[in-house]
């Protein structure tokens, strides 16, 4: 096994990747890891090996980055997280996908909760069309935080339902009602046309937690807006 930086060099060299994504993913895998980084030229030779490396280290370039804009260090991260992170980022293929990864690592970095095998099985279950569901019904404004069904004819709307539907399956959405009087919470995105018998779904408590380590842009309603205190 080669393990010298200019072994792993060589051997990144090979696969075609860039010199500041290798660096910098190397360094911080490195760094996370809590040990080097070994690539030998048998890996190399695995198109399939070749292939997610590359994704990882673009991933991990990445959230170099963003832990440099925030000022966090890098630090060791338990291996129950680490490793199987880094499995399931080598097997992203959509590379409007990896900003996600990346921020899930940073916040990895700076929380402890957040190492949690769960928020990297629901990732790697979503597609970018999910994402961007999620994101439209945590942002603000309120209006869309949740979802409901009364154009199942619209094709749009269709394809939307399916999306909540994945969402739901995933645990990120659950029905949203008033606890208190058993009624969907006002204010909320519900449509006044929706009937009672359809079902209206909001962000669950872990979805709140997916989107404070995923879509961290998404997530400053949830530290200052209490829906149950709706008028």
């Amino acid at each position: 096994m080669q393990n010298s930086s200019t072994a792993l060099a060589d051997a990144l060299g090979i696969l075609g990747i860039g010199e500041h994504i290798a660096a910098c993913g190397c360094a911080l895998i490195e760094s996370l890891l809590g040990q080097p980084l070994e690539v030998s030229g048998a890996m190399v030779a695995d198109e399939i090996y070749a292939w997610q490396l590359r994704q990882r280290l673009a991933v991990a370039s990445r959230a170099a980055r963003l832990l440099k804009e925030q000022d966090l260090a890098p630090r060791l991260l338990r291996k129950g997280f680490l490793l199987p992170f880094l499995d399931a980022a080598g097997n992203v293929d959509d590379p409007e996908l990896q900003p996600l990864w990346a921020r899930l690592l940073v916040s990895a970095v700076s929380c402890d909760y957040l190492q949690h095998p769960m928020l990297i099985e629901t990732l790697r279950r979503m597609s970018r069309e999910d994402v961007e569901v999620l994101r439209e019904l945590a942002e603000p404004p309120a209006r869309s935080r949740v979802a409901t069904f009364d154009r199942p004819a619209d094709q749009p709307q269709s394809q939307r339902e399916l999306a909540y539907a994945r969402l739901h399956s995933l645990g990120l959405l659950a029905p949203w009602v008033d606890p208190r009087a058993q009624q969907p919470l006002p204010g909320q995105g519900a449509d006044p046309a929706c009937k009672v018998e359809e079902e209206l779904l909001g962000i669950s408590r872990f979805g709140w937690q997916f989107v404070v380590a995923v879509i961290p842009e998404a997530a400053a309603p949830m530290f200052r807006f209490d829906p149950y205190s709706c008028p």
